[in-house]
């Protein structure tokens, strides 16, 4: 069995190395890393703007979050297809309250071994 340990940075790593890939398996870690790494951006730049422009902090802010919202969206793909489900639940979000059960599937443990939608190994992994 291959392993599919993730940590902080190469988390970040896989994530822009699969900057289109909405294929292939992603673990928790690569996906939680992940969101600690974002969340911590989103938090940061509201601070900077104590020493930044705040036009300019709106600016980068967007384009952040513009740059941010295509590997974030395949790793959500790439995370429900480590738990065997298809990618298009990720369009259940938008009952809103499907954000529960979303949120339940990206906590499981993804399904050892091979499984519909690939081997058991972390997407962008050689």
């Amino acid at each position: 069995m291959p392993d599919r340990t993730v940590h902080f940075c190469e988390s970040i790593q896989l994530a822009l190395i699969n900057y289109f890939n909405f294929q292939g398996r992603s673990s928790r870690g690569a996906f939680w890393y992940f969101f600690l790494a974002t969340l911590f951006v989103n938090i940061l730049l509201p601070y900077l703007s104590y020493v930044m422009n705040p036009e300019l902090l709106i600016i980068l802010s967007a384009l952040y979050n513009i740059f941010i919202i295509i590997p974030w969206l395949g790793l959500k793909v790439r995370r429900l297809h480590d738990v065997n489900k298809s990618g298009w639940w990720i369009l259940i979000a938008l009952t809103g309250i499907g954000y529960f059960l979303l949120l339940y599937w990206y906590c499981l443990k993804g399904t050892v071994g091979a499984n519909y939608y690939g081997d058991d190994i972390e997407a962008g992994r050689s």
